[in-house]
C-alpha cells in the first residue's frame, strides 16, 4: 500500500474524519457501558440465580408464559428475578463469571465486563494485526483500528455488555494458538463457543481441520461444567437442559419479541419469519440452508485459512438469528477488503463498500424528534419486512463479491497472500 504521504489530499481528509468518527463512536459506546450495560446486567440475575442453587431456566420459563402477547420483550417486568433475559447455557455463565466480577454485585459486573470489553478489543486487533498483516504499512494500522473501534458491532457490545467480543477476540487467539499450543488453543476455544450460536459454523471448521484436541477440549469443559452445575442445584443435566432449551424457544415464540429476536440482523430466517407458511416449512428451509452452508464450508476447506473463516463468518450472519453486536465476527475479513486499497486501486469500492455496512447501524437507527425506527416498524410491519430484504440484500452482495474475489480459486480469485511494506 502507499505510505500515508502518497495519499492523495482527498484521502487524508476522509480517513482522519472517519478517525474522528471512529473515537466519537468509541466514547458513546463507553458512555453506554458505565452507564447501562443492559443486557450484562441480565446475565448476571441469571449466574445469580445458578449460584444460589435455583434453576434459572425453569424460573424463566414459568415467567415468560405469563407475559401477554403485546408486552415487548424489553419491558418485561419482573424479567430480573425470573432469571433476566439471556440465552446462554449454564456453562457459559460460569465462564463468564471471572470477567463479569466473580458476581459480586451488578455494578461489580457491569465495569468488570467493561473492562474486559477493552481487553477483548485489544486482543482482536493484536491478532488481526500479528496474523494477517504482518510488517504492513501504518495507514493499514490505522484503518483497522478505526474499524474495530468504530464499528456498530463494538458500539453495541459495550453500551449492551454484550459478548459477541469476547466470543471473537477468544476465536481468533484459537486461531493464533492452534500451530503454537493445541492446550491453550483448546481453553481459548471453550471460550468462544461460550456463544454457541455464534460460533457452530466454526466449530464445525475446527473439526474439518482436524482440530481434535482443541474441539474436543473446548466440548469437554462445556460438558464437565454443564454437569457440576446440574449437580450443585440438583436436578438432572438433561432437564436442566431441557429447560434451557424451553426458555431460548419460548423467547423467540412470544410475539413481544418480534423486534428484539426475530428480525434483527441480515439473517435469512428473519425474512421468513414475515412468510406465512407453516413453523415446519420454515424449519426445512432453514435446516436446508444450513446443510447448503456446511456442504459448502467443506468444499472450500482446504482453501487458505482467512478466506475460509471470513466465509464462516458471513453465513453465520446470514443463515440464523444475530444481532448487529454479533457482527464483529466480520472484522475477520478486514485484511482480505483492504486488498482493494492495495492491488487494485482503481476499484476501490468494495473496501469502502465493506466499512460502509459495518458502520451503517450507526445511523440507521433513529431515536430523534420523536421518531424512532423501532416503534415505526413495530406498527408498520410491511415497511420492515421491506427493509430486511434490502438490508440483507445489501450483505448478499458483499458475500458474492468475497466468494467471487477471495474462493474462486487462483484462476479467477484475487491472490491472497499477507499484507506487506
Amino acid at each position: 500500500m502507499k505510505n500515508t504521504g502518497q495519499l492523495s489530499f482527498t484521502k487524508k481528509i476522509g480517513f482522519a474524519v472517519l478517525g474522528l468518527y471512529s473515537v466519537a463512536i468509541f466514547c458513546y459506546g463507553i458512555y453506554g457501558a458505565l452507564r447501562s450495560s443492559s443486557d450484562q446486567q441480565t446475565f448476571y440475575y441469571t449466574t445469580k440465580l445458578l449460584l444460589e442453587k435455583k434453576d434459572a431456566y425453569k424460573i424463566g420459563c414459568d415467567f415468560i408464559k405469563t407475559v401477554p402477547d403485546d408486552i415487548c420483550y424489553v419491558y418485561y417486568d419482573g424479567i430480573k428475578e425470573a432469571g433476566g433475559y439471556g440465552l446462554y447455557p449454564p456453562s457459559t455463565h460460569m465462564l463468564f463469571i471471572p470477567f463479569s466480577g466473580f458476581a459480586l454485585s451488578p455494578l461489580a459486573a457491569k465495569f468488570s465486563w467493561f473492562f474486559w470489553n477493552l481487553i477483548f478489543i485489544a486482543i482482536i486487533y493484536f491478532v488481526i494485526l500479528k496474523k494477517y498483516l504482518r510488517e504492513t504499512p501504518a495507514i493499514s494500522k490505522y484503518l483497522l483500528l478505526c474499524l474495530i473501534i468504530g464499528a456498530s458491532a463494538t458500539k453495541t457490545n459495550l453500551s449492551l455488555g454484550q459478548t459477541a467480543l469476547f466470543s471473537c477476540a477468544a476465536f481468533l487467539l484459537t486461531l493464533y494458538l492452534k500451530d503454537k499450543n493445541k492446550w491453550l488453543a483448546g481453553c481459548a476455544f471453550a471460550l468462544a463457543v461460550s456463544k454457541p450460536s455464534l460460533m457452530v459454523l466454526f466449530a464445525l471448521y475446527m473439526i474439518l481441520l482436524r482440530q481434535y484436541r482443541i474441539f474436543l477440549m473446548a466440548l469437554v469443559t462445556h460438558l464437565v461444567i454443564t454437569l457440576a452445575v446440574s449437580a450443585w442445584i440438583g436436578v438432572s443435566p438433561v432437564v436442566l437442559i431441557n429447560n434451557y432449551l424451553q426458555k431460548v424457544s419460548l423467547s423467540f415464540a412470544h410475539p413481544g419479541s418480534l423486534l428484539v429476536l426475530q428480525t434483527a440482523g441480515i439473517s435469512i430466517k428473519s425474512i421468513l419469519h414475515f412468510i406465512n407458511i407453516p413453523a415446519s416449512a420454515k424449519t426445512i428451509i432453514i435446516g436446508f440452508i444450513y446443510i447448503t452452508a456446511v456442504i459448502y464450508i467443506y468444499i472450500k476447506r482446504n482453501h487458505e485459512e482467512l478466506p475460509v473463516v471470513g466465509l464462516i463468518a458471513f453465513l453465520t450472519l446470514l443463515v440464523d438469528y444475530h444481532h448487529h453486536y454479533d457482527f464483529a465476527v466480520l472484522f475477520v475479513a478486514f485484511p482480505l477488503f483492504l486488498k482493494f486499497l492495495t492491488d487494485e486501486p482503481k476499484r476501490t469500492w468494495p473496501f469502502f463498500y465493506y466499512l460502509f455496512l459495518l458502520y451503517a447501524p450507526n445511523f440507521s437507527r433513529f431515536n430523534l424528534l420523536g421518531f424512532e425506527t423501532g416503534a415505526f416498524f413495530s406498527k408498520h410491519t410491511n415497511y420492515l419486512f421491506t427493509w430486511q430484504i434490502f438490508y440483507t440484500a445489501c450483505f448478499v452482495l458483499l458475500l458474492y463479491l468475497y466468494i467471487k474475489e477471495f474462493l474462486q480459486g487462483a484462476e479467477g480469485g484475487m491472490k491472497i497472500t499477507t499484507v506487506r511494506r
